[in-house]
């Protein structure tokens, strides 16, 4: 790989390294508590419909 080639991939990967870390900081200084609710419905125990076979 010749020296422009080397240019791309290591800016490219800087670049994409920066973003991560850059959202990660705004995530966790926030200081605001993220979490899921508890209260998710997967509706994974329900029962299929009697008119919809397909449904599972």
């Amino acid at each position: 790989m010749n020296a422009f080639g080397w240019l791309i991939f290591l800016g490219s990967n800087a670049f994409v390294i920066g973003l991560t870390a850059v959202c990660f900081i705004r995530v966790f200084s926030s200081g605001e508590h993220m979490h899921a609710p508890l209260d998710i419905d997967t509706r994974d125990m329900d029962e299929p419909s009697p008119d919809r076979p397909d449904e599972w």
